[in-house]
């Protein structure tokens, strides 16, 4: 029995806790994320907790750092529903440059506010991520929702807010330098992963592994 329950509470841990650096190409051909942000270490000082969000105090903030990428006048940032990411809310359109900047916030009945007034649109709780939407692709801060797996945020806390930079390509076309478009953020605080499905197709495997074994001690007695 306790190596069972030893057995479930490893898969658990694994699912909820893995974590590793996104791997960051700092020698291509164009200003690198290490350049745009000198200060912070790019390759060993990614925060972990870059998939969901919430609004930390009255309002987030974020502005436009720098956009390299052949798409910059198209990608479209926004903010989504973490538990329905079809539920989608646009921050920054095409024409948004370096130094614009928008307020937003999400509160806790899940109303989206833009510029300190509430919005037509509601998520189903506080937390969202973010995306990035651009020819090549839909691309959102949970890695398991973009259609190639790979991971196109990398974030990072400096002071009190933190700098996210983003990959615009599919992984099978990208350079890896994450400095398609650069942002700051203030106002806002990672929060835990949202389970995905496989990770609680993993626990749900482990804790049926625990009642057969239970089962099979009751006809035994």
């Amino acid at each position: 029995m306790k190596k069972v329950l030893l057995l479930a509470a490893s898969i658990a841990a694994c699912a909820s806790f893995s974590v590793h650096a996104t791997p960051i190409r700092l020698n291509g051909p164009e200003k690198n994320l290490q350049q745009i942000a000198p200060s912070i270490d790019v390759v060993n000082g990614q925060y972990a907790l870059d998939e969901a969000w919430s609004t930390e105090g009255f309002a987030s903030v974020g502005t436009i750092v720098i956009e390299l990428a052949g798409y910059a006048t198209q990608n479209r940032l926004g903010i989504y529903d973490i538990y329905d990411p079809t539920n989608r809310f646009q921050l920054f359109d095409g024409a948004a440059g370096a130094g614009a900047s928008r307020a937003f916030s999400v509160s806790n009945d899940g109303t989206v506010y833009r510029n300190f007034a509430p919005t037509s649109s509601a998520f189903t709780s506080h937390l969202f991520g973010f995306y990035l939407h651009t020819p090549a692709g839909l691309w959102f801060s949970q890695s398991s929702l973009n259609a190639d797996g790979a991971d196109h945020l990398v974030a990072y806390q400096t002071g009190g807010q933190f700098l996210f930079g983003w990959e615009d390509l599919a992984a099978s076309n990208w350079d890896q330098d994450y400095n398609d478009f650069v942002m700051l953020i203030s106002g806002v605080k990672g929060n835990h992963d949202v389970p995905e499905p496989a990770s609680l197709g993993l626990l749900g495997f482990g804790l049926a592994g625990i009642a057969a074994f239970r089962r099979r001690k009751q006809r035994a007695a």
